[in-house]
């Protein structure tokens, strides 16, 4: 049998064992609460980080967007120059087809001029020997010459009289005939003339615009020229700032998985160690990105929690078991519930109290198993992790239905690391909610304020 003694060494031993195994396990759990802080700390600069590569991702896009509309409009621009130089290649067509008639109607011109000469000379040479072979031809010459004279000497200024009186007839009959010849070659070589200069005017009008269209044809062209190659350099200069852009973009991508990944793989690290972490990241697309401003911070309420307040409510204000307590923070709610639902709702409000002596209101109120507590808490400049769990804690031995906790509001009035730090505690009363089915974490800055905005981030 042991003695005495040796049963309080044993005793003793097994303390001091038992000391050594509970300093241990708070070393451990502090160093667990450590590696929660920091990781959440990370997770954090992961969350700013993905943040701003959303960001740069929507510019990206909307570069891209622009990029592909004057892309577009460069390649309209350019057809409307190919139809253009269509047009002018058919307009040349078009010109010397013009050219070629007009050479070909001066030849036959020429032709028919020089038909028209030889007739001329046949006729009258036929003429001639009419007059000369015929016998009784006094009153014939005289009828001829009277009517060639009279179709001779209409076109010109003056007229001569014939004198048929002389002995010799047939010499008068030559000469007359001679006269005729050379008058009427006169005549042919006037109108040829006019018809020359007439022509030659035409030609030469022809020649000025052929010239003139060929300069404008060359100085188009050159214009054409320039405009393409401008256009062509743009459109290669476009080309490669789309790639750049497209390569931007599919990096910026990359590192958002990436980024994911590491989110994923660190919130299943803080899953295994036995705590919850910040709520499940929702990736934005990219025109959601564009909306969304740098540093919003916001805890998302599950949509349970809702529906929990909303069947606890249905059934607890027939009962007139609501009650808030509150800090300045919930000044009017009281008598605002009462006006909307149409029923009792108590509210303690408390100017500048702090949480601890709001749970210390709390536990001395009587409240009964079907009652349904509200905590809203608006003075946080005292307040820190390790109040908000020891008060929790107290808040958990309470007989009644719900606790609802409300969130910490943000301020755009504070500064960037108070609302980090009030975003870390809003973290923490999520967390405590996950694990006790009494607790129910009610986000308030959805309903106060649709979405905090943080100063920007530098």
């Amino acid at each position: 049998m042991m003695t005495r003694k040796a049963k309080a060494m044993d005793t003793e031993s097994k303390l001091q064992r038992a000391l050594e195994e509970l300093k241990a396990s708070r070393e451990t759990c502090n160093q667990l609460l450590r590696e929660r802080e920091d990781s959440e700390e990370e997770i954090n600069k992961i969350i700013f980080r993905n943040t701003e590569i959303k960001k740069d991702l929507a510019d990206l896009h909307v570069q891209y967007q622009e990029t592909a509309a004057h892309r577009d409009q460069l390649l309209t621009t350019i057809s409307s120059f190919d139809q253009c130089s269509a047009v002018f290649e058919q307009a040349l067509i078009r010109n010397n087809e013009l050219e070629s008639e007009l050479r070909d109607a001066n030849n036959t011109i020429l032709h028919f001029e020089e038909e028209r000469k030889l007739q001329e000379c046949s006729q009258t040479l036929n003429l001639y020997e009419e007059l000369i072979g015929t016998p009784g031809g006094h009153a014939l010459v005289s009828t001829t010459l009277d009517s060639s004279a009279k179709t001779v000497f209409e076109d010109s200024i003056y007229r001569r009289p014939i004198r048929l009186n002389s002995k010799n007839k047939i010499k008068k009959y030559v000469k007359l005939n001679r006269f005729i010849l050379k008058t009427n070659k006169l005549i042919r070589k006037q109108k040829c003339f006019y018809k020359n200069v007439t022509l030659r005017k035409q030609r030469l009008d022809l020649l000025n615009s052929i010239e003139i269209y060929s300069q404008k044809l060359l100085e188009s062209r050159s214009k054409y020229d320039l405009d393409v190659g401008g256009l062509q350099a743009d459109i290669s200069e476009l080309h490669r700032s789309l790639e750049s852009l497209t390569s931007l973009y599919n990096s910026a991508q990359a590192q958002i998985s990436e980024h994911i990944l590491a989110a994923d793989k660190l919130i299943g690290l803080v899953h295994h160690t036995g705590f919850t972490s910040l709520p499940t990241i929702k990736v934005a697309s990219a025109p959601e990105c564009c909306q969304q401003t740098d540093g919003g911070q916001q805890l998302p309420t599950p949509v349970s929690n809702i529906n929990t307040l909303k069947k606890s409510l249905r059934g607890s204000l027939e009962s007139n078991n609501v009650v808030i307590f509150s800090d300045s923070i919930g000044v009017g709610y009281g008598s605002l519930l009462n006006a909307k639902l149409k029923c009792n709702i108590i509210n303690y409000c408390m100017p500048d109290v702090s949480f601890g002596d709001l749970v210390k209101s709390v536990m001395n109120c009587k409240l009964n198993h079907n009652s349904i507590v509200i905590i809203m808490l608006g003075n946080n400049k005292k307040l820190n992790k390790s109040i908000i769990r020891q008060n929790c804690t107290i808040l958990s031995g309470l007989n009644v239905k719900k606790v609802f906790l409300c969130a910490l509001p943000f301020s755009k009035n504070l500064s960037e690391k108070e609302n980090n730090s009030i975003h870390s505690m809003n973290t923490l009363l999520f967390n405590i909610t996950q694990y006790n089915d009494k607790f129910v974490f009610f986000d308030t800055n959805k309903f106060i304020d649709n979405r905090f905005i943080a100063p920007e981030r530098k």
